[in-house]
């Protein structure tokens, strides 16, 4: 662990990124291999705080920005693994577990985009979960569909029209039987609701430019394999005739902030994916947080 034997101070914040489940395609292991190298992976590290005596007045959070499909059986059949389209609970549902627990209820749905708040309110000693006792929505827009929840009823629209779909998760938690005929009203409900939501979160006409993505960032891009996916499908896109990004000119890439950090990097590790004989693979990256 030189990265933390370096650390400039016992006060940081410290990401990891373990691909080992993610990739367990493309490294020739099954999805249950994956699981357990995660595991051995997380316990060294855990070993390690410890003996560093960092562990101690530490938080650590462990969840996955999203779950995978091992080929369940559903109405309406999406792109498989975890490309949704669209997309079933055993993708959107993900571990979330924090040491030391800094709430005492498992009931209130937390969504990804709920995780930035929640570390600045643990780091801040303050609540973490939302107040309210309300049942939390969630609409998820992929490219071939769109999905609302709202307590127990779930629906997935697709977006060139088309019958959605509507499940009853307390019945029927994998789902399994479209129950839209039943419920006409509340795909209404729905359908209207996914429109608001649509509406609100589209830029306006105040929105930002989009920037350029800066030399740093691209290097991001490419240790997180994101940058080789987008390559991959613009030849793809070149082969058919399209029009796709041009060679590898990736200064050509633009972005839309949606979420910024207050916490800036004081100390950073170079930004290189790691290939260890277990096949694990770490994207890290330290932030001093010293006032």
């Amino acid at each position: 662990m030189p990265l933390l034997r370096d650390r400039p101070s016992d006060r940081f914040f410290l990401y990891l990124q373990y691909l080992d489940v993610h990739d367990y395609h493309l490294l020739g292991k099954g999805y249950a291999r994956g699981v357990r190298l995660f595991d051995e992976r997380l316990g060294d590290l855990i070993a390690f705080l410890e003996v560093e005596g960092l562990l101690e007045g530490s938080v650590i959070v462990l969840t996955s920005d999203h779950g995978e499909l091992l080929g369940e059986s559903h109405p309406v059949r999406g792109r498989g693994g975890h490309l949704g389209n669209p997309s079933y609970e055993q993708v959107l549902r993900v571990p979330l577990i924090v040491r030391p627990a800094v709430f005492d209820r498992t009931d209130v749905t937390i969504r990804g985009d709920d995780l930035h708040g929640m570390l600045l309110s643990i780091a801040a000693g303050e609540p973490a979960l939302p107040a309210g006792d309300a049942p939390r929505e969630l609409f998820v827009s992929e490219a071939l569909y769109q999905t609302y929840r709202l307590g127990r009823f779930k629906s997935m629209w697709p977006r060139k029209g088309g019958t959605p779909v509507l499940f009853d998760l307390e019945l029927d938690p994998k789902e399994t039987r479209d129950v839209g005929a039943e419920h006409p009203d509340l795909l209404d409900a729905h359908r209207r609701r996914l429109d608001e939501l649509a509406a609100g979160l589209a830029p306006g006409a105040d929105a930002p430019a989009p920037k350029e993505i800066d030399a740093d960032a691209i290097e991001r891009l490419r240790v997180l394999g994101y940058l080789e996916t987008l390559e991959a499908r613009a030849q793809q896109a070149r082969a058919a005739g399209a029009v796709g990004l041009g060679g590898r000119n990736h200064s050509r890439l633009t972005w839309r902030p949606a979420v910024t950090s207050c916490l800036r990097p004081a100390h950073e590790s170079s930004p290189v994916r790691d290939r260890p004989a277990s096949g694990a693979q770490l994207f890290r990256t330290v932030f001093d947080i010293d006032r």
